[in-house]
Order: structure tokens, then C-alpha cells, then sequence
């Protein structure tokens, strides 16, 4: 799940340095580590739950709620890591000049400017927002 999340959130991004930071960042969330394996053990116990007793319904399907609403919170988490990268982007990518060139930092930052004030719900949730006051103008 975790390998899902970064690979489909850093897909979003035309930018490779906004790209790969997504990429590396979002599997090293640890509240989104906690929240896919507590949504695989939910899994796991439905499985067991149906090897044992057969197809409980009742049982099984509030298993199954609460797999889902986990995935789902898992889901919210990785977006707000992709605040929280766009964040370190807008902030710190002008000091990857050894490893990237300008207009691909400039890039980067517009990209990840853009993203964070569409995504402002998710910047506040990770308390972000405060990067945009350090970011580039973006064309509207």
C-alpha cells in the first residue's frame, strides 16, 4: 500500500525533482506506515475471520468497514505527505543547486506552489501553509 501511494502521488508531478521528493518521502511517512499496516491486519483478521468461521456476515463486513475507513484515513495521510513535500520543495530546493539546475528547481517550486494552494485543506491539516509565504508567483 505504501509503495501504491507513492508511486500513484508522485505521478501527479510533471517536475522530477518534485517527483522523486513525493516519491521518497510519502513511504517514509511513519503515521502512513502505521495507518497501512493497521488497514493490512484489518485484512488479515477478515481472512481469518472467514477461514474459521465461514462467511460470519455481520462479523466480515464491519471488519471490512473498518479496513476500509483505514484505508481511506491512509489515503488522507498520504496526501497530507505530499503537502509536506511540496512544502520542503517550495522551501529548501533552492539549496539543491549542486544536484539540480535552476530552472529545474524554479520549476519544482511552481509546481509544488501550484499544489499547495489547490490542496489547502490537506497544507493546513500538516501545517504547511506557511510555505506558500515563501513561494514563487505562480501564473494564474
Amino acid at each position: 500500500m505504501l509503495n501504491d501511494f507513492a508511486e500513484r502521488m508522485a505521478s501527479d508531478f510533471e517536475e522530477t525533482l518534485l517527483h522523486n521528493v513525493v516519491y521518497d518521502r510519502v513511504p517514509e511517512d511513519g503515521q502512513l506506515q502505521q495507518l497501512c499496516e493497521a488497514a493490512a491486519r484489518a485484512e488479515q483478521a477478515a481472512t481469518t475471520r472467514r477461514n474459521v468461521l465461514g462467511e460470519d456476515v455481520d462479523f466480515a463486513d464491519n471488519i471490512d468497514r473498518a479496513e476500509g475507513r483505514l484505508q481511506w484515513t491512509a489515503r488522507q495521510r498520504a496526501i497530507e505527505s505530499v503537502a509536506e513535500a511540496c512544502a520542503v520543495v517550495i522551501r529548501e530546493a533552492e539549496d539543491w543547486d549542486d544536484a539540480w539546475d535552476e530552472r529545474t528547481i524554479d520549476g519544482a517550486r511552481r509546481e509544488a506552489t501550484d499544489w499547495l494552494r489547490h490542496h489547502t485543506n490537506e497544507g493546513e491539516r500538516a501545517g504547511v501553509l506557511g510555505a506558500l509565504d515563501d513561494a514563487p508567483e505562480v501564473d494564474a
